[in-house]
């Protein structure tokens, strides 16, 4: 597939030289069909043979006619090309330069936290930006380890872990719908823009740059919204966003780190495509 891949990018970026190309053989071969058809009686005459001339002239006139048609057609093709992806390139920065400010006006704070999850944890600092987000992920791993407890006990949704993971999910999420919401229908805005764009647009391109702002504590985040919320499963596009997820053309989640799930096998059994880092580290 990739290699398929390659050799369209070639094609496209080297359609000038090719038709180039073209034009030349055309050219040598009426020519050397026209000296074939005339070397048996090549004399005086014929060498000054107007009609035959004519007619040799006629050859690459057309075929010159046609050349200078896919020229300029190439040429309108390639201005469109780099206009569309100017045009994408420069939504897409606008599109990360806003991501970076919704990140940076998350906020967590005493009352966006479960408090009895660890007596170490400082409940009284406030956490912003990139910071909230890993404290939200610390807090849900440890929320999600944790045994059912005395007010727990009646509930038979928390039976086994398989269980507790959503059910707990979504304690942490209700506790900051102020701005998990948010940040994740951004995300999924981000990833949406980057694989329905124009085929010609390097998709792996722009999901490398996304990537590369996205701390593992934030796929961690995305990771357990995506897969264990049912508020997110039911609603539209859920299912193909799981899918652009464990898409191994753009891996997105390649560099999430171990320690950001509870489990990596239900990370690998989510996301079977994906070729995790942290597994080639080792």
């Amino acid at each position: 597939m990739k290699k398929d891949t390659s050799v369209k990018r070639w094609l496209k970026n080297n359609y000038f030289i090719i038709l180039g190309v073209i034009g030349t053989i055309y050219f040598i071969v009426v020519t050397f069909l026209f000296i074939q058809a005339y070397y048996d009686s090549l004399n005086l005459s014929s060498l000054i043979d107007t009609k035959a001339f004519a007619e040799y002239g006629s050859h690459l006139a057309g075929i010159g006619a046609i050349l200078a048609f896919f020229f300029a057609f190439a040429t309108f093709l390639k201005v469109e090309s780099a206009n569309r992806k100017k045009d994408f390139e420069t939504t897409f920065f606008n599109m990360l330069t806003h991501f970076d400010s919704i990140i940076a006006q998350i906020k967590v704070t005493k009352e966006n936290r479960i408090e009895h999850l660890n007596p170490k944890n400082n409940f009284e600092k406030e956490y912003a930006g990139r910071s909230a987000l890993n404290v939200l992920l610390a807090d849900y791993l440890a929320f999600a380890r944790e045994l059912i407890n005395i007010d727990e006990l009646g509930d038979d949704d928390l039976e086994t872990e398989e269980l507790r993971i959503p059910y707990r999910w979504r304690q942490v999420y209700n506790h900051n719908l102020e701005s998990l919401p948010h940040y994740f229908r951004y995300y999924y805005t981000l990833v949406k823009f980057i694989m329905t764009s124009d085929k010609r647009i390097d998709r792996s391109l722009y999901a490398n740059l996304l990537q590369a702002k996205m701390s593992s504590s934030e796929m961690g985040l995305i990771f357990y919204n995506t897969f264990y919320n049912s508020k997110i499963s039911q609603q539209r596009g859920a299912k193909e966003f799981q899918t652009w997820l464990n898409d191994p053309d753009i891996n997105l989640f390649e560099n999430i780190d171990a320690k950001s799930v509870l489990s990596t096998a239900d990370l690998k059994a989510k996301c079977p495509k994906i070729k995790f880092k942290f597994e080639q580290n080792k």
